[in-house]
């Protein structure tokens, strides 16, 4: 069984959160692009404080409805770019979702999806998940591109179907099965 504490890409480490992180999390939680399509309003110093020492104390995925965020850093200085979520959908189903932000000073150098790759590969080693999605706002470009580099399979675009920050949205759901994450896996160079 795999931890999920630490997991470790090439470039980055997904690691938890630490009070010292609010400076850097509040640079990209504050600005209204980055937050668009995030289930959060723009945060202030405040806001960011205690989602981060909630976030301190949610460290396991052992039950439906349990929810980690780790702090994403380079490996090389430390830097913390942005932050990876996860969450456990279903128990019976034995189903996961994942989610991410990345900081704007860090956009456009691949982290989202290397940690997304690192993150769904770890959370596939917990054997408690045999499925993992993403569900986006379809008008979220660059996360759909995050999701489909990864290999997982469109199965649903939803219009009109949520409600989201006083806008009716159209949202997408993408999926991979262990199955399919192994073979992907195997074929990954």
């Amino acid at each position: 069984m795999h931890s999920l504490t630490h997991i470790e890409s090439s470039r980055l480490l997904l690691r938890p959160f630490t009070m010292e992180d609010c400076e850097a999390v509040l640079s990209y939680q504050s600005d209204p692009v980055v937050v668009r399509y995030v289930p959060w309003p723009v945060r202030d110093a405040t806001m960011v404080e205690t989602a981060i020492a909630k976030a301190l104390h949610q460290t396991t995925l052992e039950r439906q409805g349990d929810f980690i965020s780790w702090a994403l850093v380079q490996q090389s200085d430390g830097r913390l770019v942005g932050q990876m979520n996860a969450m456990y959908v279903s128990e019976v189903n034995r189903c996961g979702e994942i989610g991410y932000v990345v900081s704007p000073n860090f956009a456009g150098q691949g982290f989202a999806t290397e940690a997304s790759w690192a993150l769904v590969s770890a959370l596939f080693g917990t054997q408690r998940f045999r499925r993992i999605i993403a569900t986006l706002d379809d008008r979220n470009v660059a996360s759909r591109m995050v999701v489909e580099k990864l290999g997982f399979r469109r199965e649903a675009h939803f219009i009109g179907n949520e409600l989201f920050k006083g806008e009716w949205i159209n949202t997408l759901v993408y999926a991979t099965t262990i199955d399919e994450w192994e073979a992907l896996a195997d074929n990954r160079v």
